[in-house]
């Protein structure tokens, strides 16, 4: 009995300390970005699959995978309030949402900022989701006019 206690102890401080295989730690650094690391999907009919990965951590900005996100931008755009409240949150259902100019394409957004899980999607297919990527987003979503065919 007393071996089981242990054991349960001992998976409870491991789990408490961070060495559990679970959901990535989510930790607080000090320097100038808040701690982000998301991956993003971009899909446009007709023009190349995209995918890139955006990381701030402390002083360190950086984007693998593509050259048309400025990576500082990207991670002070990722602090912000709205943005984190769109990633996080999705999109606001009481938006009114004008549909007169439908456009393809799709952007997911999937990791952690902050204390933050993320996993959205937003499509172009309304004026909400292309004012979230164009206007919210500009900073972390790569422009279709920017993609390559």
């Amino acid at each position: 009995m007393n071996r089981r206690i242990l054991f349960l102890l001992i998976g409870v401080l491991l789990g408490a300390s961070g060495c559990s295989r679970g959901a990535p730690e989510v930790l607080a650094y000090s320097g100038p970005f808040t701690y982000a690391k998301v991956l993003v999907t971009v899909i446009v009919p007709g023009y190349d699959f995209i995918e890139y990965e955006i990381n701030c951590e402390g002083d360190v900005a950086t984007v693998d995978g593509t050259d048309k996100i400025n990576a500082n931008d990207a991670c002070a755009s990722l602090a912000r309030g709205t943005v984190i409240a769109r990633l996080s949150e999705g999109q606001d259902n009481t938006r009114l949402c004008s549909t007169i100019n439908p456009q393809e394409g799709s952007l997911q957004v999937l990791g952690v900022v902050g204390e933050a899980r993320i996993n959205t999607f937003i499509s172009r297919d309304d004026g909400c989701g292309q004012d979230d990527w164009d206007v919210l987003l500009d900073h972390i979503a790569v422009k279709v006019d920017e993609l390559s065919k």
